[in-house]
């Protein structure tokens, strides 16, 4: 591990078997010679960077005072928490990080969520900090009110509409034939590996090897994973508002304090890492980048990442940068943190198969992250998921080294409905929209509307226009809380829908808006 590199979590450096003389090899779960006994010792490793002192109630730091009590359903995801929970002890509100604390006192019990039968054993607590994408709410609306007779063009999944590709169904219905329906290694069978390492050597112009790759059931494990191995309770996470809501969750969950990173539209809601540097303290960890992003479709520009990776090697901290929709863009190129000095020790790609290849069911991501943390992200894997269909692997395979003639057009139709909704919607009284540049989104901003339309926020203009126009969209606040100061209102469209259903949705938008 290079000596600027952050430290990985110090849980994940210990070795607790025994000295054994035969060694483990972490990337393979079996060998020729039968199941492998236990595993060597590692080689000694850096001490890992001293973490912030916790206090009693789990994810507040010790020098941080506690001002209220927190209702984390409520306040930190905007949903109604489950019937009959009760929310734990907890706070948020803290003041700077800089605010002496007060004298120790004995900690407050602790309430528990419900048992969620009569009779039954109580939830864990943890779960109380769990949030989730309500875009799947708005769907089973939907869903509802269409099981009722009712007319509705949805524009909230963001869900490629085209098949996967022939060539790749084929491979994974050969591979089964084949007999690949047994265990791999948790890291991603080699030739996967590979290929990975390749494209994404190629495609962003860096090195990669395959002990770089690790191979999950799906991009977002691969982002859980990287989180629990390199967030300790009360670390800072750093993510954009708007922004991928699972971001914001999984650092509540790991009893870290999440911090938002406003986007604004006067910046095509690009990252400014003059803003970026104001929310940085001894206690951030790890910063989350997304470009192409969801919900805003901006892309961040190299200049831009080079300011961010300044400041991840100033105050060493990781960051994870969420590629999903690098392959889905409306510029000429494509840029990524890694292509910038110093950041490839200290930055997890998160990428995947779903959106370039259409093959969101087929669950199939991986991670490109130094290759000592690789290893602990592998072991990670082997304790939830074992490891990823291997068929699945063999279709992913095909898909990367394959022709990619589907996956161009795909992009190509995701650029004329681009074209088509946002010429649409700046035809819609009160409703403007930026041109964005990359993914399968538009975020266009509706304060006007919601005035004209007597809407006191987004989330009532969402509701109205599903209820009154047939129209699915989600409100901005969908992708995290509004901003200190942010008064506009927006919301999300995805169009991974055809033309037919974009020129119905935005007929129906309109006359909802100017009626």
């Amino acid at each position: 591990m290079s000596s600027k590199e952050p430290a990985i979590k110090g849980a994940l450096n210990r070795d607790l078997r025994p000295n054994a003389t035969k060694q483990w090899d972490p990337w393979h779960e079996e060998s020729p010679d039968g199941p492998p006994g236990p595993r060597a010792p590692s080689p000694p490793m850096p001490k890992p960077k001293k973490e912030p002192a916790i206090s009693a109630v789990i994810g507040t730091p010790a020098n941080r005072r506690v001002t209220k009590k927190w209702d984390p359903w409520t306040e930190t995801h905007g949903i109604a928490p489950p019937a009959g929970y009760v929310p734990p002890q907890g706070t948020v509100g803290a003041e700077s990080a800089s605010t002496p604390a007060p004298a120790p006192a004995a900690p407050a019990p602790v309430s528990t969520p419900p048992a969620p039968t009569s009779g039954a054993p109580r939830l864990a607590q943890r779960l109380a900090r769990l949030g989730t994408e309500t875009a799947f709410d708005v769907l089973a609306r939907v869903n509802k009110l269409k099981a009722e007779g009712k007319s509705i063009v949805s524009f909230a999944l963001g869900e490629p509409d085209f098949d996967t590709p022939e060539h790749v169904r084929t491979a994974a219905k050969k591979a089964i034939d084949a007999g690949h329906t047994h265990y791999v290694p948790s890291a991603g069978i080699e030739p996967l590996r590979k290929a990975v390492a390749d494209y994404v050597a190629r495609s962003r112009k860096i090195g990669v090897k395959p002990d770089q790759v690790v191979v999950g059931p799906g991009a977002k494990p691969i982002l859980f994973d990287a989180m629990l191995a390199l967030v300790d309770e009360g670390d800072e996470v750093i993510y954009p508002n708007p922004g991928y809501p699972i971001y914001e969750s999984i650092a509540d969950f790991l009893g870290a304090k999440a911090v938002p990173l406003a986007l604004s539209e006067s910046r095509q809601f690009r990252i400014d890492p003059a803003q970026l540097a104001k929310l940085i303290t001894p206690r951030t960890k790890l910063l989350v980048v997304n470009s192409p992003a969801n919900p805003t479709g901006g892309v961040l520009q190299h200049e831009d990442l080079c300011g961010i990776a300044e400041l991840a090697k100033k105050h060493n901290f990781w960051v994870i940068a969420d590629e999903i929709y690098s392959e889905i863009l409306y510029v000429p190129e494509y840029a990524s943190i890694l292509q910038c000095p110093g950041m490839a020790e200290r930055t997890v790609l998160i990428d995947g198969f779903s959106k370039t290849f259409a093959m969101t069911g087929w669950r199939l991501g991986y991670g490109v992250m130094p290759a000592s943390l690789a290893v602990h992200v592998a072991r990670i894997e082997t304790n939830i998921d074992s490891c990823t269909a291997s068929f699945t692997q063999i279709a992913g395979v095909e898909a990367l080294e394959g022709p990619w003639n589907e996956a161009r057009r795909f992009r190509d139709e995701f650029q004329k409905r681009r074209d088509a909704i946002v010429d649409g919607l700046n035809a819609i009284k009160g409703i403007t929209c930026l041109r964005p540049e990359g993914a399968f989104y538009v975020f266009p901003n509706v304060t006007q509307a919601c005035k004209n339309l007597g809407c006191k926020d987004a989330e009532e203009f969402q509701d109205r226009a599903l209820l009154e126009g047939g129209v699915a969209v989600l409100a901005r606040t969908r992708f995290g809380r509004k901003n200190a100061g942010e008064d506009q209102e927006y919301i999300r469209l995805s169009y991974a829908t055809s033309l037919e259903n974009i020129r119905e949705g935005l007929k129906r938008l309109k006359a909802f808006c100017e009626r």
